[in-house]
């Protein structure tokens, strides 16, 4: 048995601490919970006696045969990741009973064996709810603003068909950020975190000017992101305005090169004169800012094939540019969705085909923690709020009242308490991705989409390149 990636990073500790010790106040830093479950998996491993009859493979590993024969096992809730030969694999499987202690030691301690009694589904799903229910689910409080729901772009997959194009009115500035400071008076910190969304949201630039000069007269720490086309950026906005507004962090999407970009998608009015060269420069602007630039390549049936150049451009314009990474998004609501064993082909060519693996932003994910919510929908500590002065759960649902759960008017925090509460799909419980993701994205059902998030596809491409490159 070779381990490639350990699964010593405490999850596998809190899980047994939180079934067997039987406590409910917990993070996943407390070390005490940890020490405590040290021993008690020791005391299975002790108590068993070497008996392969006590123990089960984990429901959440995901086997691949190598090209020599062998097997990978990565297991999504452990963050675990051992290669092992034929007769280990048959022995993981309680094919042959015959079990050395080392093994037995190795497969109970890295999570691919667990007791027999464990639930897993039950023990992982209850940890989750328990984590949002005490509020613990982010550390910050978080508000998606939506400045305008106005575009310059004219992108045929938009979410936003439908609903009225405004900005926010300067007469509700005051009752936002009266709503803001409610949401942080009785925490120490009163630090916010913002996302400026839209429409384009650099439309309306004087409202994001008139929250933040708020948020600062009312001594309200705040640090800002912004999803946007990058049109409207150039090198004087970075340096004063979103110096002022704190902007961290910037995501702009690509679709395809430069015809797919500039008359299938985008379709600016000529009088902009913007271009997908003049997106690039935009991009390159960002370097040595300090500012993060995640390009998000959105990609569909039929541009799969140029994102993959478009990944080989990003790279040769991109590559000293330490700040600018890129990470795939597959389309959704557009009624021609790919099949998941085509996006595990397209996520496989793609890691194949970057040369520096850092620039995918997203490969962090595979080993993050396991998630206690899919997204800010179970998230009490996250609003979005959009140009009517509506608060919904997510930004999926703007200008679209139906879906609101309150307003700056009136917001009832029970509603905003319940939340918190998971609502997963019994297919999703099923899968072995579930740790990854938690539900996935519940607004693609309005889209008939699956739910599956990226994460999905990138640990799957990711094994089989594992699996075909091993000596």
């Amino acid at each position: 048995m070779y381990i490639l990636k350990s699964g010593y990073d405490n999850i596998l500790f809190l899980v047994y601490g939180y079934h067997y010790l039987k406590t409910k106040e917990f993070n996943f830093h407390d070390k005490k919970i940890i020490i405590s479950a040290r021993k008690t998996l020791g005391k299975i491993i002790a108590d068993s006696g070497m008996d392969i009859a006590c123990f089960k493979p984990s429901k959440y590993n995901i086997y691949k045969r190598t090209h020599n024969d062998e097997w990978l096992v990565y297991n999504t809730l452990y963050n675990t990741m051992v290669r092992l030969n034929d007769k280990e694999y048959g022995k993981l499987l309680g094919k042959d009973l015959k079990v050395t202690k080392d093994l037995v030691t190795n497969l109970v301690k890295n999570g691919l064996w667990i007791p027999k009694k464990l639930n897993e589904k039950s023990v992982y799903l209850s940890m989750a709810g328990t984590y949002n229910k005490l509020n613990m689910a982010t550390s910050h409080i978080g508000f998606n603003l939506t400045t305008t729901l106005r575009c310059n772009a004219k992108c045929p997959y938009c979410y936003e068909k439908g609903v009225r194009k405004i900005n926010f009115p300067k007469n509700k500035v005051t009752a936002l950020l009266n709503f803001m400071e409610s949401r942080v008076e009785s925490r120490k910190d009163r630090q916010v975190v913002l996302n400026w969304f839209g429409g384009e949201p650099l439309i309306n630039k004087p409202f994001i000017s008139a929250v933040t000069e708020g948020l600062k007269s009312r001594n309200i720490d705040y640090s800002s992101y912004i999803i946007t086309n990058g049109s409207l950026i150039n090198e004087s906005l970075i340096r004063n305005e979103f110096n002022d507004w704190n902007v961290k962090n910037v995501q702009i999407t690509i679709d395809g090169l430069k015809e797919t970009y500039e008359r299938v998608i985008k379709r600016y009015a000529p009088s902009q004169k913007f271009t997908f060269e003049s997106l690039l420069d935009v991009i390159k602007l960002f370097s040595g800012t300090g500012i993060e630039v995640h390009i998000r390549l959105n990609v569909c049936r039929e541009n799969r094939q140029e994102m993959l150049q478009l990944a080989d451009l990003l790279q040769l314009k991109f590559s000293d540019d330490r700040n600018i990474t890129y990470y795939p998004a597959f389309l959704t609501g557009i009624g021609d969705d790919l099949l998941p064993e085509e996006k595990q082909v397209f996520v496989k060519e793609l890691l194949l085909s970057i040369k520096n693996p850092h620039k995918m932003n997203m490969l962090g994910r595979i080993t993050q923690v396991p998630l206690t919510r899919p997204c800010m929908v179970n998230d009490p500590n996250s609003y979005t709020v959009d140009v009517n002065g509506d608060v919904y759960p997510c930004e999926h649902r703007v200008g679209r009242k139906e879906h609101s759960i309150g307003s700056l008017d009136y917001f009832d925090e029970q509603v905003n308490k319940r939340r918190a509460k998971l609502n997963i799909p019994d297919y999703c419980k099923k899968c072995e991705f579930l740790p990854k993701c938690c539900g996935g994205c519940c607004a693609n059902d309005e889209t008939s989409d699956e739910r599956c998030m990226i994460i999905r596809y990138l640990i799957s491409a990711y094994l089989d390149i594992i699996a075909e490159g091993e000596n």
